[in-house]
């Protein structure tokens, strides 16, 4: 049901048709048109120029992880050396998983297709943070929602995932198991 009124619903249309738009217009397809549509004018592609003058600039470095004590903690030696070590180890992770060509490709996300997200999550196989950046068209989203300072207002947010039937099967066996552990 959540999908069906994203789907059905005239801001989905809008922000869709308004996304190709520009991401016809970023490809440089402007100029396929037919020669009786006098809406557009021939012109060059300033999207496409000014979008990728502008990500190098402002992703030339990663982020600064920023780690302090909190108020009132205890502002002793040892937390500081602690706060400080964690910072560091913070921009040895975003290095490794190429954070800042996360943000650039969801910066470009957001200024073409007017959206941008990033999920956050954890690798349990490297035990650190992990960052993915979703395409905003296999978004699930509530037509109602806003996006203000405090973040995304909607009720809900879904994405679109595919998992093989061996995987599922998987899942439900070792659920199965623990279950049965937890059980016994």
């Amino acid at each position: 049901a959540w999908e069906r009124t994203w789907n059905e619903s005239d801001v989905k249309q809008k922000w869709e048709a308004a996304g190709e738009e520009n991401e016809k217009y970023w490809k440089g397809e402007h100029y396929n048109r037919p020669t009786a549509d006098k809406s557009r004018a021939m012109v060059d592609n300033a999207i496409f120029e000014g979008l990728e003058t502008y990500l190098p600039q402002v992703t030339r470095r990663n982020p600064e992880p920023m780690v302090v004590l909190a108020v009132g903690e205890e502002q002793s030696k040892e937390s500081q050396d602690f706060a400080h070590a964690l910072q560091l180890e913070l921009g040895e992770i975003a290095d490794e998983i190429k954070l800042r060509l996360k943000l650039k490709g969801a910066a470009r996300h957001w200024s073409v297709r007017l959206l941008g997200a990033v999920k956050l999550g954890w690798d349990l196989d490297n035990d650190r943070p992990a960052v993915k950046v979703l395409r905003p068209t296999r978004l699930i989203l509530d037509p109602e929602a806003t996006v203000d300072e405090d973040g995304y207002t909607g009720e809900r947010i879904g994405e679109h995932r595919k998992l093989p039937a061996w995987k599922l099967v998987a899942i439900i066996e070792k659920h199965d198991k623990d279950s049965a552990a937890n059980v016994a």
